[in-house]
């Protein structure tokens, strides 16, 4: 073991500048997998835990009394259900209420506190400690806080007919259901009564029946023993636990997601390093590993000591990656923690540190392995005898020199040189390749989700600046018949669609299967005509035709052709499927159906939302001014390119700090890796070199012959990237966001960015290849001549 030992030690003394490189990357490996794993380990059940310790619900149900005149024997059959551990029915607003805070329309249902509640007792974070809120005050929740700024002391103005009323925000309570800032609609909470102080007659038949499982996954039986108790679905609005988990936890999955595939990434090319490395120390060594074997020691013995250099390199950061990845860690979680009101004060990252270890040791090992294993083949008295590898003279090359080309020598020397080694070549495509990929990917990711958000067609709306909705129906007021005249006055408009979305939500009946809810807002007109597409099949034109989500149809099992029956409002009417459509709204679980089919359920409905696409001079938020103040309260309001912006911000913000990272880090690493490279095929080749330089090529002829190889690498590298690209962006994007409801991304690439990334990649290339064979100078000649 000894002499082992000497061995690897005599092996980390000898290359100091390329093992402080290595070391380097190791590092940024390291704390890139420790980060994301610790991460991961640390919220990957906390959403759970924080719903347990709280005592709160996994999932609500919102309906009508009118649907439901016994409305509260439906809580007294939850809460005897085996499967249920407690159930509360509370008062609460539409689903689709809203408030107003400074120029912000903000999405929200209000929800009266149940006295002595069994499950969602609230943790004030800020505020006044009491019971309930005080009259005109309200409990907001952290997500809702944080997104729009609001703070404890701040009024918010809350629209009742044709007035208003000011309330004021009297705390900030952790509600961990709604707990996402990405989160739509949010839930704000009052004391008990106030709501028939605080709302508009037409808002006081709404219940929400709010459940806490023993088991959430077990759900969906309950769901199916409550449909058959009733003879039919329930017609009402549910949002499940899986939604709530989702939408708490996307952000810093992403985050977490990103991490680890850069360590993953920056892995493979420091495996391909540590590969070339041992490859061409064995051919630069092959006499001294000659002698090595000639004084006995075994093919496992020289391995193990490479191993143990490498390793050494590895565990040296330890100490470092422990304080950074717990930093970095404590970084990420605190973000999410703080949303679920919890104080992260302790975070320890060993045990993700000993699995990244782990991970990284192995894929040492094995490339080590891998590329020692020419060293059985080492014929001790001929490596000490001829000082290299026995090779067949009358090989013929991949390339012949022929005494006649049409270009120049060194480019003809160059591309020999290439074919004749392919594991140089093909190795430095593949560094290139991930820092192209990587930026190819991040231009891609960012253009593409800019797209979809910068348009109403995915949320089913045809383009669409403001949508107006009319909720009363009623004796008094402003009914929808008046709210579609006022706009039609208007002169600033260049178009006005009618529309029609149900208060209540449809059903698909499953046989076998759990009851499936969808959304749907109808466009009196052609889906056709008011621009909104298909993925397949076709737009429904008939009331017994419905179009349904890609995600809609992939977990209904429902296709072209096939027949579904939709329940709402206690009536089961089948349908044939017609087409399959990309829709972002209720996280993709949407249908189509034209006004006639949506007349069968109640003959007697009309327009109640009003979809405006102003003219390009007109002032959005003015424009809507201007319908308050003729309308009052009895209207509301939706910016849904305002709404899509403020999702789609903290998405795009953070991939494209994501992206900048990576990109800094894999163009490190790949101008490290591409220096050792080139210093590595310098002495390799120097006698080639030297031959050269004899021959009369001067040393700028020679740095041009490695410029120009590695333009001819960077160009395949960065075709093929592109070339990648744009063939599995698409279904990957798609993939990892479905559960949002992004179902279809069409890829778009911002074109001057791609012109950037292209130049950053050759830049890397360049200069790293530029700096190492500068080494050429120092060839001497004589040397070379007496090796």
């Amino acid at each position: 073991m000894s002499t082992v030992l000497s061995l690897f030690k005599g092996m980390l003394l000898k290359q100091k500048k390329v093992n402080i490189l290595i070391a380097l990357i190791f590092l940024i490996c390291f704390i890139c997998i420790s980060t994301g794993i610790s991460t991961l380990l640390a919220t990957g059940n906390l959403f759970e835990k924080v719903i347990d310790n709280q005592n709160f619900s996994h999932e609500l149900a919102h309906f009508s009394i009118n649907d439901y005149p016994n409305w509260q024997e439906i809580g007294s059959w939850f809460n005897n259900h085996d499967m249920v551990e407690s159930a509360q029915l509370s008062y609460a607003s539409d689903i689709a209420d809203y408030i107003k805070f400074k120029d912000e329309d903000i999405l929200l249902f209000f929800q009266e506190i149940v006295p002595e509640a069994e499950h969602d007792v609230l943790k004030i974070l800020q505020g006044d400690e009491s019971q309930y809120p005080a009259p005109m005050t309200l409990w907001i929740p952290v997500g809702l806080s944080k997104r729009y700024s609001i703070a404890v002391g701040d009024d918010i103005l809350i629209p009742n007919g044709s007035d208003s009323q000011s309330y004021k925000v009297s705390a900030i309570i952790l509600d961990p259901l709604f707990s996402a800032t990405i989160i739509s609609p949010f839930r704000v909470w009052v004391r008990p009564g106030e709501l028939a102080l605080m709302k508009s007659f037409s808002s006081l038949d709404k219940v929400i029946l709010t459940i806490r499982f023993k088991d959430p996954s077990q759900n969906s039986i309950v769901w199916n023993d409550f449909s058959i108790w009733q003879g039919a679905s329930f017609t009402g609005f549910i949002i499940r636990y899986d939604d709530f988990k989702m939408g708490a936890s996307m952000a810093t999955l992403i985050l977490v997601i990103a991490l680890i595939i850069i360590g993953l990434l920056l892995l493979m090319i420091c495996l391909i390093v540590i590969f070339f490395i041992v490859s061409s120390e064995i051919s630069n060594q092959f006499k001294t590993f000659g002698v090595l074997k000639a004084h006995g020691l075994s093919f496992r013995q020289i391995t193990l000591a490479i191993v143990l250099q490498y390793l050494f390199l590895l565990i040296i950061g330890i100490p470092i990656v422990i304080l950074l990845s717990q930093l970095a860690s404590m970084q990420i979680v605190s973000e999410y923690t703080q949303a679920l009101g919890l104080d992260v004060n302790h975070l320890s990252t060993v045990f993700s540190v000993f699995i990244a270890l782990l991970i990284m040791s192995a894929f040492i090992i094995l490339a080590i392995y891998s590329s020692a294993s020419r060293i059985r083949k080492i014929n001790p008295a001929q490596a000490i005898r001829e000082g290299q590898a026995k090779t067949n003279t009358n090989k013929k090359g991949a390339l012949k020199i022929k005494d006649k080309f049409l270009f120049p020598v060194s480019l003809f020397i160059q591309m020999k040189e290439n074919a004749n080694s392919k594991g140089r070549f093909v190795f430095s495509i593949i560094i290139l390749f991930a820092l192209a990929f990587a930026m190819f990917f991040g231009i891609g990711f960012q253009s593409s989700f800019k797209k979809i958000f910068s348009s109403t067609d995915p949320m089913g709306y045809p383009e669409t600046d403001l949508i107006v909705m009319s909720e009363n129906n009623l004796f008094f007021g402003y009914d929808s018949d008046d709210v579609y005249s006022y706009l039609l006055q208007q002169d600033n408009y260049i178009a006005i669609k009618p529309g029609y979305r149900p208060k209540e939500t449809l059903t698909i009946k499953l046989r076998g299967k759990d009851n499936y809810k969808v959304v749907t807002e109808c466009i009196l007109g052609d889906y056709d005509e008011n621009n909104l597409p298909v993925l397949k099949g076709k737009n429904p034109k008939t009331a017994n035709e419905v179009a349904l989500t890609q995600i809609a149809s992939e977990q209904t099992g429902k296709g072209i052709g096939d027949i579904v029956t939709l329940s709402m409002n206690g009536m089961d009417i089948p349908f044939t499927v017609c087409g399959i459509f990309h829709g972002i709204n209720n996280t993709g679980k949407n249908v189509r159906l034209i006004f006639s089919a949506l007349q069968l359920y109640k003959p007697n409905i009309k327009a109640n939302w009003f979809f405006i696409d102003y003219k390009e001079d007109v002032v959005v938020v003015d424009a809507q001014k201007e319908i308050e103040a003729k309308m009052g309260g009895y209207v509301t309001f939706q910016n849904p390119k305002k709404f899509l912006a403020s999702m789609s911000e903290p998405i795009l913000a953070g991939a494209a700090v994501m992206t900048m990272i990576l990109v800094f880090i894999t163009a490190l690493v790949s101008a490290i890796t591409l220096y050792n490279f080139t210093i590595l095929s310098f002495y390799r080749e120097k006698k080639n070199y030297g031959i050269y330089l004899v021959a009369g090529f001067s040393t700028k002829q020679i740095v041009n012959m490695q410029i120009v190889r590695i333009l001819i690498i960077s160009a395949i590298a960065i075709c093929l990237a592109f070339f990648v690209a744009l063939n599995t962006m698409e279904p990957l994007l798609s993939n990892m966001f479905k559960a949002t409801g992004i179902s279809s991304v069409e890829l778009v690439f911002d074109p001057l960015q791609l012109v950037i990334a292209v130049l950053i990649t050759l830049s890397t290339a360049l200069f790293s290849v530029f700096a190492a064979s500068r080494q050429i100078k120092n060839l001497n000649l004589r040397e070379l001549v007496i090796e």
